[in-house]
Protein backbone atom coordinates (compact mmCIF):
# COMPACT_ATOMS: atom_id res chain seq x y z
CA UNK A 1 0.00 0.00 0.00
CA UNK A 2 1.39 3.38 -1.02
CA UNK A 3 1.40 6.23 1.55
CA UNK A 4 -1.54 7.95 -0.21
CA UNK A 5 -3.68 4.80 -0.41
CA UNK A 6 -6.76 4.67 1.82
CA UNK A 7 -6.62 2.21 4.70
CA UNK A 8 -7.92 -1.33 4.69
CA UNK A 9 -10.33 -0.79 7.58
CA UNK A 10 -10.99 -4.00 9.43
CA UNK A 11 -14.75 -4.64 9.52
CA UNK A 12 -14.23 -6.64 12.71
CA UNK A 13 -13.47 -3.35 14.45
CA UNK A 14 -16.67 -1.80 13.12
CA UNK A 15 -19.07 -4.68 12.52
CA UNK A 16 -22.19 -2.71 11.52
CA UNK A 17 -24.24 -4.24 8.76
CA UNK A 18 -23.76 -2.00 5.75
CA UNK A 19 -20.38 -0.81 7.05
CA UNK A 20 -18.36 0.88 4.33
CA UNK A 21 -21.30 0.77 1.95
CA UNK A 22 -19.89 4.02 0.67
CA UNK A 23 -16.37 5.31 1.20
CA UNK A 24 -14.65 8.62 0.49
CA UNK A 25 -10.99 9.51 0.89
CA UNK A 26 -9.17 12.84 0.91
CA UNK A 27 -5.41 12.27 0.84
CA UNK A 28 -4.68 15.95 1.45
CA UNK A 29 -5.98 15.63 5.02
CA UNK A 30 -5.45 11.87 5.50
CA UNK A 31 -9.16 11.33 6.14
CA UNK A 32 -11.53 8.50 5.24
CA UNK A 33 -15.30 8.66 5.70
CA UNK A 34 -17.10 5.30 5.60
CA UNK A 35 -20.88 5.27 5.40
CA UNK A 36 -22.81 2.62 7.30
CA UNK A 37 -26.47 2.97 6.41
CA UNK A 38 -27.57 0.18 8.76
CA UNK A 39 -25.66 1.29 11.85
CA UNK A 40 -28.71 1.85 13.99
CA UNK A 41 -28.78 3.07 17.53
CA UNK A 42 -30.88 0.07 18.54
CA UNK A 43 -29.77 -3.21 17.03
CA UNK A 44 -31.19 -6.61 17.73
CA UNK A 45 -31.34 -10.01 16.06
CA UNK A 46 -34.32 -11.75 14.55
CA UNK A 47 -33.10 -15.31 14.12
CA UNK A 48 -29.74 -14.94 12.41
CA UNK A 49 -30.68 -11.71 10.61
CA UNK A 50 -29.51 -8.44 12.23
CA UNK A 51 -32.23 -5.81 12.38
CA UNK A 52 -31.79 -2.19 13.31
CA UNK A 53 -33.72 1.04 13.35
CA UNK A 54 -32.11 2.32 10.16
CA UNK A 55 -30.63 5.51 11.59
CA UNK A 56 -27.33 5.00 9.81
CA UNK A 57 -24.10 6.88 10.34
CA UNK A 58 -20.69 7.56 8.91
CA UNK A 59 -17.36 6.89 10.58
CA UNK A 60 -14.35 9.16 10.18
CA UNK A 61 -10.85 7.67 10.22
CA UNK A 62 -7.61 9.67 10.20
CA UNK A 63 -4.03 8.63 9.62
CA UNK A 64 -2.10 9.18 12.83
CA UNK A 65 1.43 8.80 11.42
CA UNK A 66 3.22 8.29 8.13
CA UNK A 67 2.71 4.54 8.43
CA UNK A 68 -0.04 3.17 6.20
CA UNK A 69 -1.26 1.06 9.12
CA UNK A 70 -1.76 3.83 11.67
CA UNK A 71 -5.40 4.80 11.16
CA UNK A 72 -7.67 5.76 14.04
CA UNK A 73 -11.40 6.29 14.21
CA UNK A 74 -11.90 9.99 14.93
CA UNK A 75 -15.69 10.29 14.99
CA UNK A 76 -19.06 8.76 14.26
CA UNK A 77 -21.29 11.18 12.35
CA UNK A 78 -25.00 10.92 13.17
CA UNK A 79 -27.52 13.50 11.98
CA UNK A 80 -28.84 15.83 14.69
CA UNK A 81 -32.40 15.27 13.54
CA UNK A 82 -31.87 11.68 12.39
CA UNK A 83 -34.84 9.38 12.44
CA UNK A 84 -35.47 5.69 12.11
CA UNK A 85 -35.18 4.54 8.51
CA UNK A 86 -33.09 7.57 7.50
CA UNK A 87 -30.34 5.23 6.33
CA UNK A 88 -27.71 7.95 6.69
CA UNK A 89 -24.37 6.91 5.27
CA UNK A 90 -25.80 5.42 2.12
CA UNK A 91 -23.51 7.78 0.24
CA UNK A 92 -20.65 9.95 1.51
CA UNK A 93 -17.94 12.32 0.35
CA UNK A 94 -15.22 14.31 2.09
CA UNK A 95 -13.19 17.36 1.14
CA UNK A 96 -10.78 18.79 3.70
CA UNK A 97 -12.71 19.33 6.92
CA UNK A 98 -16.16 18.93 5.33
CA UNK A 99 -18.07 15.66 5.02
CA UNK A 100 -21.38 15.02 3.27
CA UNK A 101 -23.47 12.11 4.51
CA UNK A 102 -26.40 11.13 2.28
CA UNK A 103 -29.63 9.65 3.62
CA UNK A 104 -32.78 8.25 2.06
CA UNK A 105 -34.97 9.72 4.79
CA UNK A 106 -37.92 8.18 6.63
CA UNK A 107 -40.34 8.91 3.80
CA UNK A 108 -37.96 8.01 0.97
CA UNK A 109 -36.89 11.63 0.54
CA UNK A 110 -33.16 12.00 -0.07
CA UNK A 111 -31.25 14.49 2.04
CA UNK A 112 -27.66 15.37 2.87
CA UNK A 113 -26.18 16.15 6.23
CA UNK A 114 -23.08 18.37 6.13
CA UNK A 115 -20.53 17.92 8.91
CA UNK A 116 -17.44 20.05 9.59
CA UNK A 117 -14.32 19.34 11.60
CA UNK A 118 -12.83 22.01 13.86
CA UNK A 119 -9.15 22.50 14.66
CA UNK A 120 -9.28 20.05 17.57
CA UNK A 121 -10.65 17.22 15.40
CA UNK A 122 -14.24 17.42 16.65
CA UNK A 123 -17.04 17.08 14.10
CA UNK A 124 -20.43 18.84 14.20
CA UNK A 125 -23.37 19.08 11.86
CA UNK A 126 -23.38 22.32 9.87
CA UNK A 127 -26.39 21.91 7.60
CA UNK A 128 -29.06 19.64 6.14
CA UNK A 129 -29.68 19.90 2.40
CA UNK A 130 -32.69 18.56 0.52
CA UNK A 131 -36.24 18.69 1.74
CA UNK A 132 -39.71 17.26 1.47
CA UNK A 133 -40.53 19.97 -1.09
CA UNK A 134 -37.83 18.86 -3.54
CA UNK A 135 -39.66 17.15 -6.44
CA UNK A 136 -36.55 15.15 -7.36
CA UNK A 137 -35.74 13.93 -3.87
CA UNK A 138 -38.57 11.44 -3.46
CA UNK A 139 -37.69 8.89 -6.12
CA UNK A 140 -36.40 6.47 -3.47
CA UNK A 141 -32.88 6.66 -4.84
CA UNK A 142 -30.13 8.17 -2.76
CA UNK A 143 -28.31 10.78 -4.81
CA UNK A 144 -24.60 10.84 -5.36
CA UNK A 145 -22.47 13.75 -4.23
CA UNK A 146 -19.09 15.23 -4.99
CA UNK A 147 -17.82 17.94 -2.68
CA UNK A 148 -14.74 20.05 -3.28
CA UNK A 149 -14.06 22.94 -0.93
CA UNK A 150 -17.17 25.10 -0.74
CA UNK A 151 -19.03 23.53 -3.68
CA UNK A 152 -21.09 20.33 -3.70
CA UNK A 153 -22.63 18.76 -6.78
CA UNK A 154 -25.57 16.46 -6.04
CA UNK A 155 -27.18 14.16 -8.59
CA UNK A 156 -30.76 13.15 -7.93
CA UNK A 157 -33.11 10.93 -9.83
CA UNK A 158 -32.36 9.16 -13.06
CA UNK A 159 -33.47 9.07 -16.67
CA UNK A 160 -35.73 11.92 -17.71
CA UNK A 161 -36.47 12.70 -14.08
CA UNK A 162 -32.80 13.15 -13.16
CA UNK A 163 -31.33 16.47 -12.23
CA UNK A 164 -28.04 17.92 -10.95
CA UNK A 165 -27.98 20.41 -8.10
CA UNK A 166 -25.02 22.66 -7.24
CA UNK A 167 -24.77 23.91 -3.67
CA UNK A 168 -22.28 26.53 -2.55
CA UNK A 169 -21.14 27.43 0.95
CA UNK A 170 -20.85 31.15 1.64
CA UNK A 171 -19.74 32.93 4.76
CA UNK A 172 -18.14 29.71 5.95
CA UNK A 173 -21.39 28.17 7.20
CA UNK A 174 -24.33 28.84 4.86
CA UNK A 175 -25.13 26.37 2.08
CA UNK A 176 -27.42 27.55 -0.71
CA UNK A 177 -28.69 26.01 -3.92
CA UNK A 178 -26.85 27.86 -6.67
CA UNK A 179 -27.92 26.02 -9.79
CA UNK A 180 -30.13 23.17 -10.98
Amino acid sequence: MAPDDPPDLDPVLTPDYGYAWSVAYDASVNTVVAGSYHSGQYQYDVGSFPVDDGYGSARVFVRTSNSTLDWTQQAILIADDGAGNDYSGYTVDVSGDTAFVGAIGPSGVARYFVFVRDGSGSWSQQAMLGSEGDPYADDGRVPRVKVEGDVAVVERGFGRKGKVFVYERTGGTNWALEHT
